[in-house]
């Protein structure tokens, strides 16, 4: 067996080419889920009322996510975008709810989260201290864990008021 150590050519082609593919993997896999999750009337009323919003992801290829908001049109609605993979930590874990805490320099006692998994979205983000919220699709029940949000909903679409009121009881919980 003879082997040979790649041009440099060689490995820049690899290396595009990987890229590329991972982009239009994790392009593709962000549809899919922000389709699920984010719903863009929801984002800009809650961003229209002035609040600071950011994402917290569990991917492992941050440009999808800043791809896939543009292609939403609701980039410009987010101030910080966290993901696993430049947090360093899955979002079961606290601390990557609080680096978002810390980007969007708010307390996490002041901070709604709003995801679909019961133990990765609901057990970090009240594990970190934030209020929460299940989006709780039809076709997926809950997962066993043992987690309970501030609010359950089955749709993002016309969301705002109740995400706001758990905000707002929150924020009215602290007052004094």
């Amino acid at each position: 067996m003879v082997l040979s150590v790649p041009k440099a050519r060689e490995i820049n082609t690899c290396r595009n080419y990987l890229s590329a593919t991972i982009d239009r993997f994790d392009k593709l896999r962000a549809i899919v889920t922000l389709g699920k999750i984010a719903h863009d009337s929801t984002v800009r009323a809650l961003h229209g009322r002035g609040l600071r919003c950011g994402i917290v992801s569990s991917a492992v290829h941050h440009p999808f996510l800043e791809w896939t908001l543009a292609e939403f049109g609701i980039v410009e609605a987010f101030t910080s975008i966290v993901t696993s993979a430049s947090a360093g930590f899955y979002k079961s874990r606290p601390e990557i709810y609080l680096h978002a805490a810390e980007l969007l320099s708010a307390r996490p006692s002041q901070m709604v989260h709003v995801g679909d998994s019961l133990r990765y979205d609901v057990g970090g983000a009240s594990s970190a201290g934030m209020g929460t919220v299940w989006l709780q699709f039809p076709d997926r029940p809950g997962d066993g864990s043992e987690f309970v949000p501030d609010l359950t909903v089955t749709t993002l679409e016309g969301s705002a008021p109740p995400i706001l009121g758990v905000l707002s009881s929150r924020l009215t919980g602290q007052a004094g």
